[in-house]
């Protein structure tokens, strides 16, 4: 896990944060930007389950049995099912990153930062479902309006991407360009969260560069 964050930090370093560059890359280098929250919730969880009731005996034989109950332990550990509630979740990482949040029901905005001058704002939906009828939690930032142009240029890349891709939906304003990603709620980690966040508003802010050099959303 370190391993892979470390290389996507190495890869945003590489593209110099320029537009050209993350575009030919697929816009997906920008997820070691959250690679101290990652590892930090990553190995909250690494936690040795004791045994109660473990015997020990002398010699190899207290050795075994001890090695058997760290064993059991582990095992227990790794098969056990934790209820996850998505918006306490989201809400300490958030926290942890010093984002802002703002809370709308079962709609959130947060702001991320895009490096020392950039922002970015993603909008959290706790209220959706998929077709079979199972709850999500989706992920959206604005890049702006749309065109036929733009849409058809950003569509391409969507097979590139690696967390969301790019969407044209309906708004107060018109028809806009949005880079959207879903997760189920049920099995939503706290490493998802941090990756979603870090790919849809690293992503969008680059579009919106691109698109209309300003950085309004």
């Amino acid at each position: 896990m370190y391993q892979t964050a470390n290389t996507m930090a190495k890869l945003a370093e590489q593209t110099g944060g320029t537009g050209s560059d993350v575009m030919q890359m697929g816009m997906g280098a920008g997820f070691g930007m959250m690679m101290p929250a990652m590892i930090q919730n990553a190995m909250s969880g690494l936690q040795r389950v004791p045994q109660p009731g473990a015997a020990t005996a002398p010699g190899a034989a207290a050795a075994g049995v001890a090695g058997g109950a760290v064993g059991a332990g582990l095992v227990a550990a790794s098969s056990a099912a934790v209820a996850v509630d998505p918006k306490s979740m989201i809400r300490s990482i958030v926290q942890a990153s010093n984002y802002q949040l703002e809370e709308q029901s079962d709609k959130w905005i947060i702001t991320v930062p895009i490096g020392p001058l950039r922002r970015q704002k993603v909008e959290v939906s706790f209220d959706g479902k998929d077709p079979a009828g199972h709850a999500i939690v989706s992920f959206r930032s604005t890049c702006g309006p749309s065109s036929p142009e733009n849409a058809m240029l950003l569509l391409q890349f969507n097979s590139q991407m690696v967390h969301g891709a790019f969407a044209v939906e309906k708004s107060a304003s018109g028809d806009v360009v949005r880079v959207v990603a879903n997760s189920l709620s049920d099995t939503l980690t706290a490493l998802d969260v941090n990756k979603i966040l870090s790919a849809v508003a690293w992503q969008a802010d680059q579009a919106e560069e691109k698109l209309l050099g300003t950085d309004e959303h």
